[in-house]
């Protein structure tokens, strides 16, 4: 098989290395063909942000959006002995987003280790995505926020 050069932008790039990971595929290559050959829908492209909240404290972190698209899926994993003792809430750019209502948190509750939320929420590229807990437990946890946008 013969091969040629394109040039992409690096935004591009880094929505093709990101893809690419998603769909463990080998080469830029067999993405592209994937992209071309797959019926046109909305791709996915997760956004992960990791934390760990100390005992009895509150904590905001926040990243840059990498993507112009709509939030469809949050996916919170976190340790079963997390149950009940953190309490989360999602934001864009320092503006609750979930939960809409009071308390402005819930508690991380569940048994498999993780929670998810549906949401149609419009991001764009350099939106501040914040993942809020607050630790009522009297341990450290490790908790990870999964943002996926819909892109396309």
């Amino acid at each position: 098989m013969e091969y040629t050069t394109i040039a992409v932008s690096q935004t591009t790039k880094q929505y093709l290395d990101a893809l690419k990971a998603r769909l463990e595929e080998p080469t830029y290559d067999s993405v592209i063909k994937r992209i071309i050959f797959t019926p046109v829908r909305e791709l996915y492209m997760p956004q992960t942000l990791p934390a760990t909240v100390p005992s009895g404290k509150a904590i905001l972190v926040e990243d840059q959006c990498l993507y112009n698209g709509m939030i469809r899926r949050i996916k919170v994993q976190f340790q079963p002995s997390v149950n009940g003792v953190v309490r989360f809430a999602f934001l864009i750019n320092q503006q609750w987003v979930y939960p809409e209502t009071r308390p402005k948190t819930i508690p991380l509750i569940s048994q498999s280790g993780y929670i998810e939320i549906l949401l149609s929420k419009e991001v764009k590229r350099g939106d501040r995505l914040g993942m809020y807990l607050e630790n009522y437990g009297e341990y450290d946890h490790a908790i990870e926020m999964t943002v996926e946008i819909g892109v396309g």
